[in-house]
């Protein structure tokens, strides 16, 4: 995208947007087995199924917010990108994803806590599971993508005219 950055005046966030949309297509075509799954595992389905809506938007401003940031970051300090790759990484071992905090021994399940991922996940886990998030999850994740929207638009606003120049 430098070269196009470089030749056009498109909003910058046209480039984050983009690769968002590319992984949410993705996200969409893996959930084709949704129904499958609760099919064979006479899951019932009731209403809180439709709190995942308004969890992925929440999701999403973050997600969006965070990549504008992380980008506008690895761009000017172009050896950051492999140790945000690393950091995601480890976040993705450290957060219950493919493991459940009812797993961690008493006296380690205050560390998921502070972690903020754990959040995010619990919020559109739960929906697909059956049940209603609480509302602390809905809390630190809303207040999170308001943080993480202000910031991003603050660094934008900031570098703006400096990011042609770091390509």
């Amino acid at each position: 995208s430098a070269s196009i950055i470089k030749q056009s005046d498109l909003p910058l966030y046209l480039y984050i947007l983009r690769v968002f949309y590319r992984q949410f297509m993705i996200m969409l075509h893996n959930f084709i087995i949704i129904p499958f799954v609760i099919f064979f595992t006479n899951t019932s389905v009731n209403l809180d199924i439709l709190l995942f809506i308004p969890a992925i938007v929440i999701t999403s401003i973050s997600l969006i917010s965070t990549g504008m940031i992380l980008a506008i970051f690895c761009t000017r300090y172009r050896d950051m990108g492999p140790v945000v790759q690393s950091v995601v990484t480890l976040c993705f071992f450290i957060t219950p994803i493919i493991w459940t905090s009812e797993q961690l021994p008493k006296g380690r399940k205050e560390f998921v806590d502070y972690n903020i991922f754990y959040y995010f996940m619990e919020m559109l886990r739960k929906p697909l599971m059956g049940t209603v998030p609480d509302v602390t999850i809905w809390f630190y994740t809303i207040i999170t993508s308001i943080i993480m929207l202000m910031v991003s638009t603050l660094v934008l606003t900031k570098y703006r005219s400096r990011i042609v120049y770091w390509l």
